[in-house]
């Protein structure tokens, strides 16, 4: 079943809309896509940049930032291992940061294929990395 995006105009699969109870066939009348690209325009206004960082560092904020660590790495342990050994092994001096192997950006995240080889990475920057996780 398809639906027509009323911000894109475009047609596409209701799988490609959230979830709506107060919409005509129970799903929200912008795609998925757009309402993403709007959520992220609106995240970069000054005000909610504010609200954000003030949430962030309070005792509420501080304290489930703390609890996703602690549940992420109970889910999977191996990641975090892997993460700390890059770490020590850049502070170290065993491992240098290289740029993004897809577009040169000095600012580069490891990126493990295997966690079993923790010090195998990848050097991508945020983007590319995002893209690699959203692909999986």
């Amino acid at each position: 079943m398809e639906k027509k995006c009323s911000k894109c105009k475009t047609k596409k699969d209701i799988d490609k809309f959230h979830k709506d109870a107060f919409h005509l066939y129970g799903r929200h009348s912008w795609c998925k896509d757009c309402r993403r690209k709007m959520d992220r325009e609106r995240d970069k206004l000054p005000s909610r940049v504010k609200k954000s960082k003030q949430y962030q560092t309070s005792k509420r904020g501080r304290s489930l930032a703390n609890k996703r660590r602690i549940d992420n790495y109970a889910k999977n342990p191996k990641k975090d291992i892997a993460k700390r050994l890059i770490y020590q092994a850049i502070e170290c001096g065993k491992l240098e940061r290289q740029p993004c192997e897809v577009c040169s950006n000095p600012i580069s995240l490891g990126h493990h294929d295997d966690y079993d080889k923790p010090l195998v990475v990848r050097w991508l920057c945020h983007t590319h990395h995002a893209e690699v996780h959203r692909a999986v």
